[in-house]
């Protein structure tokens, strides 16, 4: 099934995925991001910023149901028996060395299957089409790219999602509600839009304050300022700053790769 399935990604799949798709190394989107994020000082509303998504137990939580509705248009034969190979999996559980239960369940994949992650991708296309149609939105400011270049919203490998986008409010708000109407329908949790740091950063700090500050105003005399941070920032993500070490040596920034001519750092260039 795994092989009769693969031939067919690279006409199902948006181009931003290069992981498991036949003829998309995974390197030429993990590339790409590198140039993306060379841009990151370009002048934008609200700036640019770069968001990693990641998903908890993304295999684990699939739904079923869900992952079945992506293959409507697919020989029905095809759904058949993608629906028998996940759907036929039974668990019991052991209570103080005795077996209790034996009941089925209604998500997640096999792990080590090898249509799993063809499977997951497929679902994971919902996703991918939510950032592209932020494009066609008025409200959503982009990340600011080279003005000759196409304009990436979004790359995945595999499992992993990285989202460009302004750090403008309303952007940033629409990329949450994107991503939480997809949890919705697809059972996934995000750690870091749902209830992790991000989801705090921007209700608290990006929404109500509407600040803006360079790591620069969080340092007094080359170690942080742990009581600004403390104040600006929710506890995990200030604790997680203060124990990142900086360095002592007061010395001035060298490039270490050599710009081309139009001022842009490359790997060629490297």
């Amino acid at each position: 099934m795994a092989n009769r399935l693969n031939p067919l990604l690279r006409g199902l799949i948006y181009e931003n995925q290069s992981g498991f798709v036949s003829g998309r190394p995974i390197t030429n989107n993990v590339m790409l991001s590198q140039e993306i994020v060379h841009d990151i000082s370009n002048l934008n509303n609200g700036g640019n910023v770069v968001l990693k998504l990641d998903m908890a137990k993304a295999y684990d939580r699939l739904s079923w149901s869900f992952l079945i509705s992506c293959y409507v248009g697919l020989a029905l034969m095809m759904i058949d028996v993608i629906w028998r190979s996940i759907s036929n999996v039974w668990y019991s559980i052991i209570v103080n060395s005795t077996k209790h239960g034996f009941f089925t369940s209604s998500q997640c994949l096999k792990q080590g299957d090898p249509i799993s992650p063809y499977l997951f991708i497929i679902a994971a296309k919902v996703l991918s089409r939510s950032p592209n149609s932020l494009l066609h939105n008025n409200a959503f400011i982009p990340f600011s790219m080279h003005r000759n270049g196409p304009q990436i919203t979004h790359l995945t490998y595999g499992d992993d999602d990285v989202i460009f986008s302004s750090g403008n409010t309303k952007s940033i708000k629409l990329i949450m509600k994107q991503i939480m109407n997809y949890e919705c329908v697809s059972g996934q949790k995000d750690n870091w839009t749902e209830l992790g740091p991000l989801a705090h950063i921007c209700s608290s700090y990006i929404t109500a304050r509407n600040a803006k500050n360079k790591v620069n105003d969080f340092m007094i005399t080359n170690r942080w300022d742990a009581q600004k941070l403390y104040n600006t920032l929710p506890n995990q993500i200030a604790l997680h700053i203060i124990s990142i070490e900086l360095g002592h040596e007061d010395k001035n920034d060298y490039a270490i790769w050599n710009d081309t001519e139009d001022g842009h750092f490359t790997n060629g260039s490297a």
